[in-house]
């Protein structure tokens, strides 16, 4: 009779397997070091997004919390009170203009 019973076999395969397992790991370490170097050289020669893709990004996601329609809504009532502020500024100088006339004129001034 032999040393080893027939059980031992199938266990002597389990130990191969985890010793391949093993070794595979430790490769991965090994080469772990060089990884994390490359990633961080890649980040530093990387360079960051511009603004112009960081103002799209932007816009993009205020597009979608308002629809398009709000947006030309507001766009629209801004003009007109923009032409509001406008004709009130020309009354006002107009006004001005008047009151210091009539003052000439009835020599106040």
């Amino acid at each position: 009779m032999t040393k080893y019973s027939d059980s031992a076999i199938p266990d002597l395969a389990q130990v191969h397997r985890s010793k391949a397992q093993i070794d595979a790991e430790i490769e991965r370490l090994k080469q772990l070091p060089e990884q994390l170097r490359q990633e961080q050289h890649d980040r530093m020669n990387t360079l960051p997004p511009s603004d112009l893709i960081e103002h799209r990004i932007r816009q993009n996601e205020y597009d979608k919390l308002a629809g398009r329609g709000e947006i030309g809504n507001v766009k629209r009532e801004v003009t007109r009170h923009l032409w509001v502020m406008l004709l009130l500024l020309i009354a006002v100088v107009a006004m001005v203009w008047w009151a210091y006339r009539s003052m000439e004129r009835y020599g106040l001034l």
